[in-house]
């Protein structure tokens, strides 16, 4: 059976603290509700990964929990450092050990990384803006697959928060 890898842009985070670490930054309002937002979709849509795999910034957990809350996601949140500033190969490595197991994953992360996975296995580039979810329908049974670089996936939706929602 096909993989699905599902890849999350972290919401639009909050620049208002002068001096705070990157990694520390937090969401804004808008990014707060889009985070939400994209979780109901998902619910709606039967999108719910199997697994969630989440970078360590706090833009990206704090997503990753309202996501997770809105689509009633009840399964392991994974967070790996690899996430924050690593590239499409520290991203698709953090999936390729996980085997047969889950049928879908969704990596919540960072840009460019995110826009750079899409080009990986499509060839297409993908402008992926805040909140944004790709969703890739990969012809592999074993993620240990995407590790040998010769996948080929296919973009089978992007979905925006203003696509769903009328706040944005």
């Amino acid at each position: 059976m096909p993989k699905v890898l599902y890849v999350m842009r972290h919401a639009k985070s909050d620049w208002g603290e002068p001096g705070l670490a990157d990694i520390d930054r937090g969401l804004k309002k808008r990014g707060k509700r889009a985070a939400k937002t994209m979780g109901r979709w998902a619910l709606d849509e039967a999108c719910v990964p199997d697994l969630v795999i989440c970078s360590p910034a706090r833009r990206a957990r704090m997503t990753a929990k309202r996501f997770c809350a809105a689509c009633e996601y009840d399964g392991e949140m994974i967070y790996q450092d690899v996430l924050y500033g690593g590239g499409v190969a520290a991203y698709l490595g953090s999936v390729s050990n996980l085997g047969q197991d889950a049928e879908s994953v969704m990596l919540i992360g960072h840009n460019p990384t995110c826009e750079e996975i899409a080009l990986d296995l499509t060839g297409r580039l993908t402008h992926v803006t805040t909140a944004n979810i790709l969703g890739f329908k990969l012809p592999i049974d074993d993620w240990r697959q995407l590790a040998e670089n010769a996948c080929r996936g296919v973009l089978s939706f992007h979905v925006r928060p203003h696509d769903v929602s009328d706040d944005y």
